[in-house]
C-alpha cells in the first residue's frame, strides 16, 4: 500500500513570519503495519515527524480525522 490518504493544514498568520504547517497522512511501513504520520512545524523549516502504528486503515482513518479537526479548530485551513 503507498500513501491512502492525506491531509495538508496550514495556518497563516498577518505578519507572514510565523506560518504554520500540519501534514497528516497514512501509509504502510516495511513490515505491513499501517501507520499514521504527522508532520508539522513552521513553513520553511523541516518540522517534526511523528508516527503511529495501527492494526487497520479504519483505526487510523479515525484518529486523522480527529487530528484534522482539532488543527481546523485552531485555526489551521485545509489545503488539500
Amino acid at each position: 500500500m503507498s500513501m491512502r490518504y492525506a491531509s495538508r493544514l496550514i495556518n497563516r498568520q498577518k505578519d507572514n513570519k510565523t506560518d504554520r504547517f500540519y501534514h497528516l497522512f497514512i501509509t504502510e511501513d516495511l513490515f505491513g503495519d499501517v501507520m499514521l504520520i504527522k508532520e508539522y512545524g513552521k513553513v520553511g523549516s523541516a518540522g517534526i515527524v511523528l508516527k503511529n502504528s495501527f492494526i487497520s486503515v479504519g483505526d487510523a482513518s479515525v484518529a486523522m480525522k480527529c487530528a484534522e479537526k482539532r488543527m481546523l479548530r485552531k485555526g489551521y485551513h485545509l489545503i488539500a
